[in-house]
Formats: C-alpha cells, structure tokens, sequence
C-alpha cells in the first residue's frame, strides 16, 4: 500500500490509517511513512511522525538525517545528527549515517563540525 502513494492527499489518507490500526508500532511501516513525506517534501510531517514513536530505531534516525541532508535546509541534519549521537541508546549502525551528515555539512559550510563527526570513528 505505502508504494502505490503517488500524492499527499493518499499519503495522509494512509497515514490516517496506520494510526487507526495501531501500526505507527511497526519500525518498517513508520520509516516508510517518513520516507514517502520526506520525498513529498512534508519533512515537517516527517519529524511529527518520528516524534510520537516512543523508542525509535536507529534506522529511522539515519533515514531522517538523509532526508534532511538533501533538503534547501541541511543544517537541519547536523543539528538531528548531533541529536542522535546524544540520545539514542543503541548507535549500532551509527557510522552508516556519517556521509549525509558529512554532505549536510558541506552543503552548510559547517566543516568545523564535520571533523568533530569524523573524529568519532
């Protein structure tokens, strides 16, 4: 179903019922409900979504930075990156993030904060 939604209108309808059928629990299903409003440039309903999913998979957080690292705005993904590297429990996988952030950086001029990120590894 999350594949055949060619428009917003769909996509809210179906985000609309994934809510209803409690499926906003299913990681697979919430990160391509992410992914399909960050494409549709709904990033802001994006991060809505991710805001309600009570202990988030890292997975999703690498699929917000990447999303946010390709918009007009990808400081937004430094800013979420730094986030995640201070809130997540789990940064198993953390590394596979590292080049959106690193073009979000670039794309922004923010190459101080960049060598902090690579630092890390």
């Amino acid at each position: 179903m999350l594949e055949k939604c060619k428009t917003i209108t769909e996509l809210r309808q179906l985000h609309a019922h994934i809510i209803k059928t409690n499926l906003v629990n299913h990681t697979s299903t919430i990160t391509k409900v992410i992914s399909l409003w960050s494409h549709h440039g709904g990033l802001h309903h994006a991060l809505s979504v991710f805001h309600r999913i009570q202990d988030p998979d890292p997975f999703i957080f690498f699929s917000l930075v990447r999303q946010m690292s390709e918009s007009s705005s990808p400081i937004e993904a430094i800013v979420f990156y730094a986030h995640m590297l201070s809130s997540l429990k789990n940064l198993d996988g953390v590394e596979f993030s590292l080049p959106a952030v690193l073009k979000a950086c670039g794309k922004s001029r923010a190459l101080e904060e960049g060598g902090k990120f690579m630092a890390r590894y």
